[in-house]
């Protein structure tokens, strides 16, 4: 059931018949389930706290011929929903001969990985909520020839449950957003094709696959104004006054080279589109704004594809390479990519370079979770933005530059180039700090050309030893059959008998670096100098380990290609401590980083997340207090738990439809909820030479009810949280009356056992010759259901002194106050919200507060010169409504038993058809299996020590088993395949 379509059903019907309608759409919805819900186009599921969004299809795009995802989780019920899995591949051989002597390429893509592809799946999740995901193949496609034989993750710390192959399809589980890749049969684990493929005439072409879990994220409206639709087969606005938010539909669009972003304007991409163009700003004016990059912002989950753009030459030889970019914006100031899927650029796929006015201590430019897959020479990955964070960067040549922090980056390297090119790295005094931490190599390979590797310098940037301060840290280097160094760090080179100086460095330290089974193929590790540009101290090793080997100066001095010009290496040892982690039965503990180990002093940031039903209580162990997160400082080997208890208040505040399940042993609860609040008048003021205002009235606030009631474990709190009002659209009529909040409802066994309804909106104002303002809504003074029952307060009619004040929300205690001329009313004793104030200046009204505020009405003002004329000012939402239930009767806590936990023991976990439950001589009560809506779905009471459950009719997915004994209650997560 979608929460937009109830909400215009409900403001279009009276308050009887939206009674009678919602006891339809309750009762329709206990026969609808998720399953239902996949099939539909909207691709939000919703469960709780648990949110995933996944995007089915891109209209007229075909998906991967190769492979095809689906996803589950608690938001979808554990039923599986399909995801759109991209394709894209190196078309090298496909086109024609360029006539361009490069030996290595074609219309410059790299005929070494000609024929390679790869699929990905988009999608977005909550942090903590596991999802499953599941990959099968298509079309009668086989990867090497051979059905799934072999999978794994990578990076494979990213997965909670690493992949398995059941019944010819693969299967993993994640907990939180990552990018991580599945290699199947073992394409690129077990082959490298520069080392292995040695036959003359032989080819090796990999179809891999990539998983995109993004987190959540806002995402605009297309009927609000300042809105532009790009619709599918038209081309963008080029008049950036019309729009402040450029969003482009579902579908395939095709902009063409060259398409112009503009200062102070977003362009928003959703998962179900994919461009084919490039974007700049280069030539575009400034505006009122500092510089013509800043406050750019581009994001979405959308994929934008260079794949259309053709570059038959390589980059220096064409008069504008910035038309070949795929993003590329200069003076960069608070300029944004986030979540785009950038595929086969034709040049560079991020270039933001900074607006040379910016304070060079601040970070400006920004790109997170930015997914790029290039083919092509010169296909560089992200270069100047400050901060790059959860970005995946699989390149055909430079993946990063040290411009700035890098955070959580996974790498892939195919064939050519650096991971981080480290020329112009800025100078101490010119920038801050710079940390690249927790980032993984998972595939660090070359076709067999010098000057590539993981930390590169190839003679360039200002000659001379340079003072820095880089600190790369938790850095891990994991491919098994790496053919390139991690370390190529040269600052002088001789080509043609021409000497290159560039740069060498003091200030650089690698700390906690791991590189494991290296194969370099004949080239080691190098660093290299020369008198105008020595390595003369500043460069220190700290815990980096080789193959399990830590560096030390002998190692350095065996295993690295050196010369006269580098001395004083710095190599440490400094001492680690472990984080022991104790999970407790009913929630789990994430650390930040998660790593094997950390260096004396690093930063911990642990977070407590309880399982459905509790809450997060302490912390014990070597920790203590109730902050949470905790940031925990190693300074010793610690041990952190946590302790949670059953939860006892449980806070609903997202409009729309869903349930709730009492939990075991609970027999009261208590009730509270508000109902949504009036949406403030809007505003048009449409004569120019006439002293014209217009001001809305206020909304009025939402009311509150109260009851306490008898429940039994298991039964279903059916509740619809209402929204508040929406202020009314550009062309609304004069005297229009305002959107209304809805009402929060609750409904046990098809009875409505508590509702308060929302407040009623704020009058409009159409003027074109005179001066008038809107009336305030009138609260409710009845219509609740529920014992405690109280009422928000009217909006406030405007005046000289500007739009309507919104009333106030009623508590518990009290009604709610009314709004008095522009001014809020106050908030109902006991949990109530005041009312927002109106503005008298040209504005929209100022939205209501949580939970039932009334929102504020618009204002326009036409004063000389007369310039507002034709001008519309939407009033302010009203505030959304709010449940709380409260469980009045204690839960059982006796679910931690140690002895327990030690002798009970559960198998195989996954389980297919059976489940064994051995109980090593404990007296066994009861045994109960849970689904993830916490619905007891198995019980037995037999007392065998060995039990066997039967699987084979349930579901795939997470359900809970607890064992009742003596000693106390056992409880396990177990995965259903």
């Amino acid at each position: 059931m979608k929460t937009a379509n109830i909400l215009v059903c409900k403001r279009s019907l009276s308050k009887t018949r939206v009674i009678v309608f919602l006891f339809f759409l309750c009762a329709l919805s206990l026969l609808s389930s998720t399953k239902m819900n996949a099939q539909v186009s909207d691709p939000l599921f919703i469960q709780g706290k648990d949110t995933l969004v996944v995007y089915k299809n891109v209209p007229g795009l075909a998906p991967s011929n190769k492979y095809a995802v689906r996803v589950r989780s608690a938001a979808t019920n554990n039923e599986w929903v399909d995801c759109f899995t991209h394709y894209t591949y190196n078309k090298a051989s496909d086109l024609p001969d360029d006539g361009v002597v490069m030996p290595t390429t074609n219309f410059h893509y790299q005929l070494y990985t000609d024929k390679w592809s790869q699929s990905y799946a988009n999608f977005e999740m909550s942090k903590n909520s596991p999802v499953e995901v599941e990959i099968s193949t298509v079309n009668g496609f086989k990867v090497q020839g051979k059905n799934f034989e072999k999978v794994a993750a990578h990076p494979a710390h990213r997965v909670s449950i690493q992949p398995q192959i059941i019944d010819g399809k693969i299967y993993f589980t994640i907990d939180n957003p990552g990018q991580i890749v599945i290699d199947i049969n073992g394409q690129m684990d077990d082959f490298n094709k520069a080392i292995d493929d040695k036959s003359v005439g032989q080819t090796y072409v990999t179809h891999t696959i990539a998983i995109f879990a993004n987190p959540t994220h806002k995402k605009p409206s297309l009927t609000a104004s300042r809105v532009h639709a790009v619709r599918v087969g038209t081309m963008p606005s080029t008049d950036a006054a019309s729009y402040d938010i450029m969003y482009f539909e579902p579908g395939v669009h095709d902009i063409g080279r060259n398409f112009k972003v503009h200062p102070g304007k977003q362009y928003y991409i959703p998962g179900d589109a994919i461009v084919y163009g490039s974007f700049n700003n280069y030539g575009v004016p400034t505006g009122t704004l500092r510089a013509n990059g800043e406050n750019i912002k581009i994001y979405g989950l959308g994929t934008v594809s260079g794949e259309r753009i053709t570059h038959p030459n390589y980059v220096p030889g064409d008069p504008d390479q910035t038309e070949f970019k795929t993003f590329s914006v200069e003076n960069g100031l608070n300029v944004e990519i986030n979540g785009i899927t950038i595929i086969d650029p034709a040049n560079h796929s991020v270039n933001f370079n900074a607006w040379s006015g910016r304070d060079r201590m601040k970070e400006v430019t920004f790109a997170r979770w930015v997914k790029i897959i290039s083919w092509r020479a010169n296909g560089d990955g992200i270069g100047s933005a400050h901060l790059v964070e959860d970005c995946y960067l699989h390149t055909a040549d430079d993946a990063s530059y040290i411009k700035g922090n890098r955070r959580r980056i996974v790498f892939w390297k195919d064939a050519n180039a650096a991971m981080f090119h480290m020329a112009a790295i800025p100078e101490v005094g010119t920038s801050f700090p710079l940390i690249i931490e927790d980032c993984d190599v998972i595939y660090n390979r070359t076709r067999g050309v010098s000057g590539g590797g993981v930390f590169v310098q190839r003679s360039e940037g200002t000659p001379g030893q340079r003072f820095v301060d880089v600190t790369v840290r938790n850095f891990r280097v994991t491919d098994p059959r790496s053919n390139m160094p991690t370390f190529f760090l040269t600052s002088k080179k001789v080509e043609a008998g021409v000497a290159i100086i560039g740069s060498s460095y003091s200030g650089l330290t690698f700390q906690n670096v791991t590189i494991s089974k290296p194969i370099y193929g004949g080239r080691k590790n190098e660093i290299t100098g020369g008198l105008e540009a020595p390595w003369y101290g500043g460069v220190c090793f700290d815990n980096v380990t080789i193959n399990g080997e830590l560096l030390t100066e002998p190692v350095f001095l065996r295993d690295f290609t050196k010369n006269e010009f580098v001395t004083g290496m710095c190599f440490k040892n400094s001492q680690n401590f472990y984080l022991t982690i104790n999970n407790p039965l009913n929630g789990t503990i994430i650390s930040n980083p998660s790593l094997e180990y950390y260096i004396d002093g690093t930063k911990v940031t642990v977070t407590a997340t309880p399982k459905p039903g509790y809450e997060f209580s302490s912390w014990t162990g070597d920790v203590s207090g109730t902050t949470n997160p905790l940031t925990v400082v190693m300074n010793s080997n610690k041990t952190v738990s946590a302790i949670f208890q059953k939860q006892t208040t449980f806070i609903f505040e997202t409009p729309g439809a869903n349930s709730w399940i009492v939990p075991d042993g609970v027999t009261s609860i208590t009730l509270k909820t508000w109902g949504g609040g009036g949406a403030g008048g809007s505003a048009y003021c449409g004569l120019a030479t006439v002293n014209t205002q217009a001001r809305g009235g206020g909304g009025a606030g939402g009311s509150f009810a109260g009851i306490t009631l008898d429940v039994t474990p298991g039964q279903v709190v059916n509740y619809t949280i209402g929204a508040g009002g929406i202020g009314a659209a550009s062309g609304f009529t004069d005297l229009s009356v305002g959107q209304s909040g809805s009402a929060s409802i609750a409904i046990i066994n098809t009875i409505t056992v508590i509702s308060a309804v929302g407040g009623t909106g704020g009058v409009n104002r159409s003027l074109t010759n005179q001066i008038a303002s809107g009336n305030g809504g009138v609260a409710p003074t009845e219509g609740n259901i529920g014992t405690i029952a109280y009422y928000g307060g009217n909006g406030g009619t405007g005046g000289a002194g500007g739009p309507g004040g919104g009333g106030g929300s009623a508590g518990e205690q009290g009604n709610g106050g009314n709004g008095v001329g522009n001014v809020g009313g106050t908030a109902g004793s006991g949990g109530g919200i005041v009312g927002t104030s109106g503005s008298n200046t040209t504005n929209p009204g100022n939205n209501g507060l949580n939970p039932g505020g009334g929102g504020a009405g618009a204002a326009v003002r036409n004063n000389t010169p007369f310039t507002a004329n034709n001008t519309h000012k939407t009033g302010g939402n009203g505030g959304n409504g709010k449940l709380i239930i409260i469980v009045n009767q204690s839960l059982s806590t006796n679910e931690n038993t140690n002895t327990t936990k030690n002798k009970i023991i559960i198998y195989p976990n996954p389980a297919t058809d059976k489940l064994f439950v051995n109980s090593n001589g404990l007296d066994v009560n009861k045994i109960q299996l849970i689904d993830s809506t916490g619905k007891i779905i198995y019980t037995v009471n037999k007392l065998e020590q060995n039990q066997s459950i039967d699987l084979s009719t349930f579901s795939r997915g997470l359900y809970l088993i607890k064992v009742h004994t003596s000693n106390g209650i056992y409880t396990e997560k177990i995965i259903k395949r």
